[in-house]
């Protein structure tokens, strides 16, 4: 069974290397692998910065899929992942890719 941080991976956050298109688990396994790195609390900043550009990619993007997959905790996640990002540079060139990722399988 692949870990919450590798559902997050295979949907596309730009992270390290992945083989293949991405591919969105249901919304329910989405939302439950995010809601589960975010309260592991062990992200490196590498990660949290990698996921908080794939949630303002998506949120900004397709904002209706991106709200109906996340439904109540969508502000709740953005705001937690953008806690203790500082990395502005990195930020801006992992949202381009997320984009890139995201419009493949939405």
């Amino acid at each position: 069974m692949p870990s919450a941080w590798e559902i997050l991976e295979c949907a596309g956050v730009p992270f390290g290397t992945r083989e293949g298109p991405p591919r969105l688990a249901s919304p329910e396994k989405l939302a439950a692998a995010v809601r589960e790195v975010l309260d592991a609390s062990t992200l490196s900043e590498r990660q949290r910065v990698s996921l908080l550009a794939w949630l303002r990619a998506w949120a900004s993007a397709w904002p209706s899929s991106f709200e109906s997959t996340f439904a109540g905790a969508a502000e709740e996640f953005l705001r937690r992942a953008a806690e203790g990002v500082d990395d502005h540079g990195r930020y801006l060139k992992l949202r381009r890719l997320a984009r890139e990722q995201l419009a493949r399988v939405l």
